[in-house]
């Protein structure tokens, strides 16, 4: 199993590697990376890889991993600075044959804005409004990792 906060480093490192490839601009602030890390996680859980020691939690604001909510929190320029390949979460990943899907989440959703992602994560369908309702809007509910697998599934393989 790999730390939340060390897999958000490696999505951190390997959306400023698909930048320059692609050339174009991800700017994963905050909320973002939370966003794109819920995507991520999702598409690897549909494909039976589980490998995230923590759940997101249903937050007012969507998905939300609080680990890594609060290492930005206490360090708000080291997650956006990340420059150094973190070597061991990539051949962990490497093991389960991940790495082209995260490649998949990042690529296919990075590119949109904040404001879309999170109220792409909201709707109604959602493992976030699955988790909101089942905690009768309480924020803070884990996300259940089955139920992001199989919204995930949806996106096709």
């Amino acid at each position: 199993m790999i730390d939340s906060v060390e897999f958000a480093k490696y999505l951190v490192w390997r959306a400023k590697e698909l930048e320059e490839l692609y050339h174009v601009q991800y700017e994963l602030g905050p909320t973002k990376l939370n966003k794109i890390m819920y995507i991520c996680e999702g598409i690897l859980l549909a494909y039976g890889i589980n490998i995230i020691k923590e759940n997101a939690q249903a937050w007012d604001d969507g998905p939300i991993y609080p680990r890594v909510y609060k290492w930005i929190s206490e360090h708000p320029d080291v997650p956006l600075a990340v420059s150094e390949t973190p070597d061991t979460i990539k051949k962990h990943l490497e093991n389960y044959h991940a790495l082209p899907l995260i490649d998949r989440g990042i690529i296919a959703f990075a590119a949109r804005s904040t404001e879309e992602l999170t109220a792409w994560s909201q709707e109604k369908s959602s493992p976030w409004a699955w988790a909101m309702q089942k905690a009768h809007g309480a924020p803070h509910y884990p996300i259940d990792k089955y139920d992001m697998a199989r919204y995930f599934s949806k996106f096709g393989k």
